[in-house]
C-alpha cells in the first residue's frame, strides 16, 4: 500500500506541477525589505517550480530563489526574467516523458513529494526614510575630567538601504528569511546598536567644555560627527551589504541622574573658582597695601626733613602726614 500512495501522489502532484508559475512580489509597505514570492493564485512559493515561470522584477527590486535550503540566483535587472531551473513541464516543451513520466518515478522515493525545495523572495533596494530610533535605556560615556560615567539618553531617525543583496541575504540576514522589516525587532535591534556605538564615539569627540555642559546645544554638532562616522564606518557596507544615507537626531541629552551630578559638580567647580579668586584677590591686595604703606612711610620722613630744615611749619607737616596716612 505505500508504494500504491507514493505511486498515486507521484502522480498528482506532478500533474498539478506541470503548469507554469507567473510569480510576483507579495506587498511590500513603506517599510518592507524582504516580500515572499507568490503565484498568479497569491500562494507563496515553496516547494517545486516549473521550467519556463516567469518572474516579475519590478524597479529597485532583487530577486532571490533558494533551492535546497541554499541561494541558487540572484537577480537584479527589473522586468521579466524566465526561470529554467526548475522541474520539466510540458509546457515548456521538455517533452511529456521526462516532463511528465521523469517526475513520478524521481518523487515515488520521496513519498509522491518533489525532492526540490524552492523559495523565493524580493529585496527592496531603494533607499527607506524616516525609520525611527531611540535609547530604550541610557548609554555610558565615561568623562575623565569629573571621573563619572554619564548616561545620555537620545532619539531620532536614520534612512536604509541595500546596496549589495547576496552580502545582505547571506551574511546578515537570517537563514531562508523570506519577510522582513526594518521595524521587525530582530533587525531594529541590530541597527540601534550599531548606531548607539557610533553615537558614543561622536560624543565622545566632543571637547571637554562641550560634554560638561547642555548636550542638546550640540545636536547639530553631534549629527554631523554621527553621519561623518557612519560614512566612513564601511564595516556595514563590506560585510553586511547595507549603508545608512542619512541620520537625524531629535534629541540627545542626559539623564536626569547625570543632568544632577553635573550641576552639582559645576557649582563646587565654580565655588572654588571663586574661592580661588578671592584668595588670590586677598593676596595682591595685600601687596599693595604693604607697598603702599612703605610708600607713606618715606613721603612723610621726606616732610619731617622739609620740617626740620625750616621749610614745612608743624601745621603744614601734620596736615600733609594727615592727607598721606589717609588719617
Amino acid at each position: 500500500m505505500g508504494i500504491l500512495d507514493s505511486l498515486s501522489k507521484s502522480v498528482s502532484s506532478t500533474y498539478n506541477d506541470q503548469k507554469k508559475s507567473l510569480i510576483k512580489p507579495d506587498h511590500f509597505d513603506d517599510y518592507s525589505l524582504i516580500v515572499p514570492g507568490i503565484d498568479e493564485n497569491d500562494f507563496e512559493i515553496d516547494g517545486s517550480l516549473s521550467n519556463g515561470s516567469i518572474i516579475m522584477i519590478p524597479d529597485n527590486t532583487s530577486v532571490i530563489i533558494y533551492g535546497q535550503y541554499a541561494v541558487e540566483n540572484c537577480i537584479s535587472m527589473p522586468g521579466e526574467y524566465i526561470y529554467e531551473d526548475g522541474s520539466l513541464s510540458v509546457f515548456n516543451g521538455d517533452g511529456i516523458m521526462k516532463s511528465f513520466f521523469g517526475n513520478i518515478s524521481e518523487r515515488i522515493g520521496f513519498s509522491g513529494n518533489s525532492p526540490e525545495n524552492k523559495k523565493i523572495c524580493f529585496v527592496n533596494t531603494r533607499v527607506i526614510n524616516n525609520i525611527k530610533f531611540g535609547t530604550s535605556r541610557p548609554i555610558i560615556i565615561h568623562n575623565d575630567e569629573m571621573d563619572y560615567d554619564l548616561e545620555i539618553v537620545a532619539y531620532g531617525s536614520f534612512s536604509f538601504q541595500v546596496i549589495d543583496v547576496l552580502k545582505f541575504i547571506t551574511q546578515f540576514v537570517p537563514p531562508l528569511t523570506l519577510k522582513l522589516s526594518v521595524n521587525d525587532k530582530y533587525i531594529k535591534n541590530e541597527l540601534i546598536n550599531l548606531l548607539q556605538k557610533q553615537l558614543l564615539i561622536s560624543v565622545g569627540s566632543l571637547d571637554r567644555h562641550d560634554l560638561a555642559t547642555d548636550l542638546a546645544n550640540n545636536i547639530s554638532q553631534i549629527e554631523t560627527m554621527l553621519s561623518d562616522n557612519i560614512n566612513d564606518y564601511n564595516f556595514w557596507k563590506d560585510k553586511y551589504g547595507f549603508i545608512i544615507p542619512k541620520i537625524t537626531i531629535q534629541n540627545v541629552d542626559y539623564s536626569e541622574q547625570s543632568k544632577l551630578f553635573i550641576k552639582r559638580y559645576l557649582e563646587v567647580k565654580l565655588a572654588a573658582k571663586l574661592e580661588s579668586e578671592r584668595d588670590k584677590e586677598k593676596t595682591n591686595l595685600q601687596k599693595r597695601l604693604y607697598s603702599s604703606f612703605d610708600e607713606q612711610i618715606e613721603a612723610v620722613k621726606k616732610l619731617k626733613e622739609l620740617e626740620d630744615a625750616g621749610i614745612l611749619s608743624h601745621e603744614e607737616f601734620e596736615k600733609k602726614k594727615a592727607d598721606i596716612l589717609g588719617l
